[in-house]
């Protein structure tokens, strides 16, 4: 038996639009993956960030409440985060008084691409401020503590007692 043109055309029709809708669904796919895989990488620096600022708040804490490192008369070292990938982190400390009733030290984490900014304020009535800024970048690169980019995300915690 012989086929006509046309049922072969028909079959070459069907062929074609099925590859259209399987490419088609294979792009949508991978459009959500790429799209997924970006919030991933975002709510990780964002744990970070926020884990950073936690960890400059317990640093500050630590400090103050067990040595009262900060608004002393006299500068104090102190060290925070300290192992083999973190060696930099001892910072010079206090020594306004009650004329300078402010520090501030800024924390590295090497393995996590995680920096905190802490600032630790003696009030007058005797009660203290400590606020830690984490930052964490969600792509390739390095946070900077000290200014913002488009690809970095920032996390705050304020502790008052």
């Amino acid at each position: 038996m012989k086929k006509s043109s046309s049922q072969s055309g028909f079959t070459l029709l069907v062929a074609l639009l099925v590859a259209s809708v399987l490419l088609g669904l294979a792009l949508s796919i991978g459009d959500i993956l790429i799209k997924e895989d970006s919030l991933a990488l975002a709510g990780r620096a964002s744990h970070q960030a926020f884990y950073a600022a936690d960890a400059g708040v317990e640093c500050a804490l630590y400090w103050d409440i067990k040595y009262s490192a900060f608004a002393t008369s006299s500068a104090t070292s102190i060290n925070c985060n300290q192992d083999s990938n973190n060696q930099n982190n001892t910072f010079s400390v206090g020594g306004g008084g009650a004329a300078g009733p402010t520090s501030s030290f800024a924390m590295t984490f090497n393995p996590l691409s995680a920096c905190a900014l802490v600032t630790v304020t003696k009030n007058a009535n005797g009660s203290t401020n400590v606020t830690a800024n984490g930052f964490s970048v969600h792509d390739t690169g390095s946070p900077n503590c000290s200014s913002s980019s488009l690809n970095q995300v920032e996390r705050v915690i304020q502790v008052s007692y």
